[in-house]
């Protein structure tokens, strides 16, 4: 059984140096120890069959040009399309591929969906998340090859992949990805919030996606470095609580589009 923290939500946001975390965090988690992960498992060769379908019938993942986004080797060495990151829907990309995001909406927890590509010789560079409320799972669906070749390192750990089988892991430490290999990666990304945060989802994921705003508007007009801590703060909260109303709002009117 998953153990529960007793770690307070930390922001990225609130913390002048990228790489803030400091607690105490597993950087990896066993999949075992989570009762679902073998259901979803058992469904892989059925996302791969729509994605792998979805990308030779010309469809297009976006290159990674955010500006919260981490380093890459090299421009467009990362691609993705998002289905819903801390609880905020995509719907025309849940429309592209709505067999995997059928499958990936019945894991409790759920806070972010994606397919993430890496292509050959691509590396993306060390970084951490915004927080440390959530596990971030990587599901294998074409993994060109195992360590050393193609992995992870979190922390100071290191892993591969397997194609139908589950990697998790605590993105708020700092941690970089690479495929030294001629051939595309492939895997299903998801987000679960750790169990203690269950009853604080919106308001959680509404503080992540405020740290995410924060930092994008920092990366046009800095402001983090000069401004002091307790109006840093206060402005994280207010954009917090916008997004608090919004996420319930934009899931209403999802849900009575039928979209």
């Amino acid at each position: 059984m998953q153990q529960i923290s007793t770690e307070p939500p930390v922001f990225g946001v609130h913390y002048k140096e990228e790489n803030y975390y400091t607690g105490s965090l597993p950087c990896f988690y066993n999949p075992e120890d989570f009762e679902w992960v073998k259901d979803i498992e058992a469904q892989w060769q059925t996302m791969r069959t729509e994605i792998v379908g979805f990308l030779q019938s010309g469809g297009k993942l976006d290159a990674f040009t955010s500006p919260t986004s981490p380093g890459l080797s090299y421009p467009e060495a990362w691609k993705k399309i998002y289905f819903m990151n801390s609880l905020w829907l995509q719907p025309a990309n849940c429309r592209k591929l709505p067999i995997t995001w059928g499958i990936l909406q019945k894991i409790p927890g759920i806070t972010l969906g994606a397919v993430l590509i890496l292509e050959p010789n691509g590396r993306i560079l060390p970084h951490s998340s915004e927080s440390n409320i959530n596990i971030r799972c990587h599901l294998g669906i074409k993994i060109p090859a195992g360590l050393p070749e193609c992995g992870m390192r979190v922390g100071h750990q290191e892993r591969g992949w397997q194609e139908g089988k589950t990697v998790m892991f605590s993105d708020c430490h700092e941690h970089t990805v690479w495929n030294n290999t001629t051939q595309t990666r492939i895997i299903v990304a998801f987000d679960v919030l750790q169990k203690q945060y269950d009853g604080q989802r919106v308001w959680l994921c509404a503080n992540y996606l405020s740290a995410l705003s924060l930092r994008a508007i920092d990366a046009y007009i800095p402001f983090r470095k000069w401004m002091p801590a307790f109006l840093l703060k206060a402005m994280h909260v207010m954009v917090s609580v916008l997004w608090c109303i919004y996420l319930p709002l934009q899931k209403r009117a999802v849900a009575l589009s039928g979209k």
